[in-house]
């Protein structure tokens, strides 16, 4: 970062970015609305189970409900060799890399169900009858009784889906969504994702045996699905979106491997399908006055799915990108990016109510909708808040950074990438200012990306011990200098705001599905700081252009009296230890108990170095 950007910027110590997080007493504690989200349309005695299981059972694998495999506790057996090396109770740097390794959330595993599992042959070089037979058997089905769970259990799971998870990804119309023989994949790709909010491993592991056998069917007749077209297309669509979400979130690297693997391949889907010509639901169909309400409404509803279907590839693309740290698959320039609707009218319980709503659009003056879109050349469409449209936006600048460190990283891109997350910050903290008001946990994303920007994940994975004991040539002096510029000290306080806000969340909140990575790689940066940066470093304050000139350098000016003089005297090792309680503790998304369990490894690292230190 060069001396001029900085120049005429005020500094913010650690305490004040502390104390910038402003009042968190917005919180709805005791509104629990735990049967506010129960469909009227509930599986019951009517409801063909048969037909639900006869329209994926085309191709097989069997619904296995034993314990989900790739658990973190399989690598204990290889950790434990590793830590036989250390000498008097203390743990190398390369044990510690190595158990860093073995735990990775990308590192593939191989599970002891596995049907197919290969074995060895005496004559590789030979194809005779026994091999042919072999071959033969790994490529037929495997022939079990395919009966899905108990209706029960499905009601369960899709009460707790619209309840829990469709206000943090709403891409399925709620108020018009009947489980049909057209959405009958769609419907089990909700209950997948809702089996993770009960809470007991064996409904995971249900929910992970949907997953699988949905994978299987789509892919054995995506092109079945895709030339119907329609309602059908739109719903399979659906379906491969909310499973991505299931490969990500679940913690099983397999999972996450499969399911990035065929990203680009669902991507193409939808081009086929002609749904990235759909920009704008409210532009798409027409709403004068349509003579049949109700079929104008499900025409409508069918239009925006298909747009928040399409804001959710790109959200996962970023993710992906972020992951895995490659470039995006899909351009993520602003007048490129799917319009939504404002949460209001997606929410709509009844065709008269939605209609309404849309005359009150068009009898409106102008616009109240933040104005970041509008402001690069994109129709403002609507006068409430989209939060998909702020979400969509925000990954898309985290996309494009991500892109720009696969090239050539520069500080011009630097600081034109801090101008366009200054101008979302402004254009929607009025709406995601508390908590309460950010289903999406947007403000946190918001400081993952600025994270982005001052440092390489990519590196500090490597450092940490991704790829093993092994580590590149430069990347600790690397790391031993960023810790001490003014990169890595900015880097510590979006780290620190990260968890703050996240700490003062209830505990029956579900986080959005970028908010374990986005707590890890604080944990990261934590780590780094505590492991690296020398006593004696410098402890002046911190200049944090982004903080200073946004409302959380304002609040935290208005709450000094005085120029603040705290610095990283007070940072320590604590942070770290908090950030992965927190992991451990927050949602129901196993990929956190994996990324703290892959932190408990640095975490035993500077435990040890405090011990031989005294």
């Amino acid at each position: 970062m060069d001396s001029s950007t900085r120049a005429d910027v005020g500094s913010l110590g650690t305490d004040q970015a502390s104390n910038a997080l402003g009042s968190w007493t917005d919180l709805d504690l005791f509104d629990f609305g735990a049967n506010t989200c129960d469909p009227s349309w509930l599986v019951g005695e009517s409801f063909d189970i048969n037909a639900l299981t006869s329209s994926i059972s085309a191709t097989g694998s069997p619904w296995g409900y034993g314990e989900a495999p790739a658990n973190v506790a399989q690598t204990q057996t290889k950790e434990a060799s590793d830590e036989a090396h250390g000498t008097h109770g203390s743990i190398t740097d390369n044990n510690i890399r190595a158990r860093v390794r073995n735990r990775w959330h990308t590192r593939p595993v191989v599970e002891s169900a596995y049907p197919y599992a290969l074995k060895n042959s005496e004559n590789l070089h030979q194809v005779d009858e026994a091999y042919r037979a072999g071959l033969s058997f790994r490529l037929r089905p495997c022939l079990q009784d395919d009966v899905l769970p108990s209706a029960d259990f499905l009601n369960t799971c899709i009460k707790l889906y619209f309840a829990k998870f469709q206000p943090i990804f709403p891409i399925v119309h709620a108020p018009s969504f009947r489980p049909s023989s057209e959405s009958a994949l769609l419907l089990l790709s909700i209950c997948s994702l809702g089996a993770l909010f009960v809470g007991s491993s064996v409904a995971a592991a249900r929910g992970r045996a949907i997953f699988m056998k949905l994978n299987k069917a789509i892919l054995a007749s995506w092109e079945v699905y895709l030339y119907r077209g329609g309602r059908e297309a739109l719903a399979v669509a659906q379906a491969v979106v909310l499973g991505q979400t299931f490969g990500m979130l679940s913690g099983n690297p397999n999972d996450l491997l499969l399911t990035e693997s065929f990203h680009g391949t669902i991507i193409a889907w939808a081009r086929q399908a002609g749904m990235f010509k759909v920009k704008d639901s409210l532009q798409e169909a027409g709403l004068q006055d349509p003579d049949d309400l109700e079929t104008a409404w499900r025409s409508w509803s069918q239009t925006e799915e298909t747009v928040r279907v399409l804001a959710a590839l790109h959200i996962h693309d970023s993710e992906f990108a972020a992951i895995f740290h490659h470039e995006p698959f899909l351009r993520h320039e602003t007048g490129r990016l799917p319009r939504c609707c404002s949460d209001q009218l997606f929410v709509a319980s009844t065709a008269t109510q939605w209609h309404l709503m849309i005359k009150s659009l068009h009898s409106s003056p102008s616009s109240s909708e933040p104005q970041d879109h509008a402001s690069v050349g994109t129709t403002v469409s609507s006068n409430t808040h989209a939060s998909m449209n702020a979400y969509v936006l925000l990954a898309g600048h985290s996309a494009a950074i991500r892109e720009a460190r696969c090239a050539t990283f520069t500080e011009s891109m630097i600081v034109d990438f801090r101008r366009r997350l200054t101008t979302w910050y402004e254009a929607y903290l009025p709406s995601i200012r508390h908590p309460s008001r950010d289903p999406h946990c947007l403000l946190v994303l918001w400081h993952e990306t600025f994270m982005s920007l001052y440092v390489s994940f990519d590196l500090l994975e490597r450092v940490i011990g991704r790829e093993g004991p092994s580590i590149r040539d430069g990347d600790l002096a690397r790391i031993r200098g960023w810790v001490v510029e003014p990169e890595g000290q900015s880097c510590v306080i979006h780290a620190m705001l990260i968890y703050k806000r996240l700490q003062a969340l209830p505990i029956s909140t579900e986080p959005a599905i970028h908010v374990p990575r986005a707590l890890f790689y604080a944990g990261l940066v934590a780590y780094c700081h505590a492991k690296f940066r020398p006593v004696e470093a410098s402890h002046s304050d911190i200049d944090i252009p982004e903080l200073r000139s946004s409302d959380l350098g304002l609040m935290s000016a208005q709450n000094s009296a005085e120029p603040s003089t705290t610095t990283f005297r007070q940072f320590d090792s604590t942070t770290l230890y908090n950030i992965t309680d927190l992991l451990y503790r927050q949602g129901h998304w196993e990929l956190s108990r994996r990324f703290a369990s892959i932190l408990e490894a640095p975490i035993e690292d500077l435990a040890d170095s405090t011990v031989s230190n005294r």
